[in-house]
């Protein structure tokens, strides 16, 4: 049943930043708006629908859409800059596609919630995050979401408490099986950072259940629940803020999306960090 495996690698640099630390930067590659065309403005519609469904509502005329090298699109706020963009057929005759998409990062800090500010306890607080979709032309599409909250009102004169709470949702088009999906993350530019805590803290099966993803600092938790089918395997790196997860098929191929999901918690000396997020999936042609 396997036959030629299609490998999808999408990244993003910035403090909603997205990238694979595999990856080096190269010349701006070769793209096309097509946000104002009739495909532009159908991928643009889909991407917003979905991005609601993780909880970030953005419409479709916020949405920039460009046509890359490979005929594949990509989907994501105003502002992206494409730094890479790969189209190749490996030796073992698998496709690879890889992106990198470079984001200024966020100097002033918003405002926090207004309850959170006023409280003289430390508490999370949401500051900003995005979603990006990637579609491959017929073998598939992943969305990837990044979010990132900072604990407020910490005892902690030293170093600024910071999560990235990261996701991915992947999905094959016939005649293609999904086999992977993973998101990932790693330092970027900016202060240095020092592992506090991450989540998942070990690989898992689960028959399509929710699993929950906690992280905590100084004794204050932040969680975040996911589905998980099949397989989470989840690798942690020495640098802090180094880490993947990834979803794996199991015996049989499988239909429809499957989702894969991460949380660090890094701390930075009075400051905010910036991030590499990665997204990578893969295919096997079945038909």
């Amino acid at each position: 049943m396997s036959g030629k495996k299609h490998r999808v690698i999408g990244i993003i640099l910035g403090s909603l930043l997205l990238a694979s630390s595999s990856l080096t930067s190269a010349a701006e590659p070769t793209t096309r708006d097509i946000t104002k065309t009739e495909k532009g403005r159908a991928a643009a519609s889909a991407a917003s629908e979905r991005f609601a469904m993780y909880g970030v509502r953005v419409g479709a005329d916020q949405l920039n859409v460009s046509e890359l090298a490979d005929g594949s699109l990509l989907v994501g706020p105003a502002g992206a800059v494409v730094t890479k963009a790969t189209f190749r057929t490996l030796a073992n005759g698998s496709t690879e596609v890889a992106t990198e998409i470079a984001i200024e990062p966020t100097t002033a800090l918003p405002p926090a919630d207004p309850g959170i500010m006023a409280a003289s306890a430390p508490a999370w607080g949401w500051v900003d995050g995005g979603c990006w979709a990637r579609s491959q032309n017929a073998t598939g599409w992943m969305d990837v979401c990044a979010h990132h909250y900072k604990l407020f009102n910490d005892v902690d004169a030293t170093y600024d408490y910071w999560t990235a709470h990261v996701f991915g949702v992947a999905e094959a088009t016939f005649p293609y099986a999904l086999t992977s999906a993973g998101v990932g993350t790693s330092r970027y530019n900016g202060p240095t950072q020092y592992w506090v805590d991450w989540a998942p803290r070990s690989d898992s099966t689960l028959n399509c259940q929710p699993i929950g993803l906690g992280v905590s600092a100084l004794g204050f938790g932040l969680s975040f629940t996911h589905q998980q089918c099949e397989t989470w395997d989840m690798t942690k790196g020495t640098a802090a803020a180094g880490f993947n997860n990834y979803w794996r098929k199991g015996f049989f191929y499988v239909t429809g999306s499957r989702e894969t999901a991460m949380a660090i918690t890094t701390k930075v000396k009075s400051s905010r960090p910036s991030y590499y997020v990665s997204w990578i999936w893969t295919t096997d042609r079945v038909g």
